[in-house]
């Protein structure tokens, strides 16, 4: 959320004791496919909306990412009006780790599915009430 990041901008504090003014650096990655996205912020009790090798790997106790999703959580329900707006409290997962085992699996998954998976341009759709 957008007060995250603001609260983690007044925790910066450079060497002058002045706040934001610590330069900070990222690396430009790539972006997740629309199934490693699914996979990295889902429930595992959302996991039938993944193909079933990756909703496997959320449940499988053998899987290196299991331990991501668990059953039992604690849910922040400050400054939210209902349930849904609630923030889940649960591990932040490996990205390293999350790509592992999603290329140990991808493989299994059907040809349609590779073609829901791809990225693609955006696009706008309406209805048009008045046609």
């Amino acid at each position: 959320m957008i007060s995250d990041v603001a609260e983690l901008c007044d925790r910066l504090v450079d060497e002058t004791g002045t706040k934001g003014n610590r330069l900070m650096k990222f690396e430009l990655g790539e972006p997740f496919q629309p199934l490693q996205q699914l996979l990295s912020v889902q429930p595992a009790g959302s996991r039938n909306l993944l193909p079933k090798p990756l909703g496997d790997l959320m449940v499988t106790p053998g899987s290196k990412i299991c331990l991501y999703y668990p059953e039992d959580f604690e849910e922040d329900f400050e400054n939210v009006k209902y349930r849904y707006e609630a923030v889940a409290m649960v591990p932040f997962i490996d990205e390293r780790i999350l790509l592992e085992e999603y290329n140990r699996v991808v493989s299994q998954i059907s040809p349609e599915e590779i073609v829901r998976n791809a990225l693609t341009d955006d696009k706008l759709i309406y209805l048009d009430a008045d046609n």
